[in-house]
């Protein structure tokens, strides 16, 4: 399953990639982000691959991120692997003005499972509506940060 989400954010493209890839922002708009570990590799560093740990009520969770690739200001590429499924996720930023960007997010889902295979092919919008709401809490939370 691949789709793209765009939104605008007034803040300058600097400001929104390096927010992008702050571990001490990510904290703040990621709902259930409490804690990463670097497994390998530099932070923001094209290989680094660190866990994201994610609680959701008493569950905790587990996410790999790889940092694919990193082109300042203008690209974020990143791989995410939970159990039974992998996101490609690509982050294109592009200056609208001195003080506007534009992001997309452009991702593909790979599923292992049947079960999220099914899912996936019947409720397709649960994913795009969960991209565009972190987009939207990115956004909010950054606008708020420099207004």
């Amino acid at each position: 399953m691949t789709y793209s989400t765009t939104i605008e954010i007034a803040c300058p493209i600097n400001t929104v990639f390096d927010a992008m890839e702050s571990l001490e922002h990510s904290k703040k708009w990621q709902p259930g982000l409490i804690d990463w570990q670097l497994l390998e590799g530099e932070i923001n560093s094209v290989g680094a691959k660190k866990n994201l740990i994610f609680s959701a009520g008493e569950k905790t969770s587990t996410m790999l991120e790889t940092l694919e690739k990193r082109h300042k200001p203008d690209s974020l590429h990143y791989r995410y692997e939970a159990e039974g499924v992998v996101n490609i996720n690509r982050n294109e930023f592009v200056p609208l003005s001195e003080a506007k960007t534009k992001w997309t997010q452009h991702n593909e889902f790979i599923f292992a499972s049947f079960k999220m295979k099914l899912f996936a092919f019947f409720m397709p919008n649960v994913f795009r509506k969960q991209t565009f709401s972190s987009m939207q809490l990115f956004k909010a939370y950054l606008e708020n940060l420099h207004s």
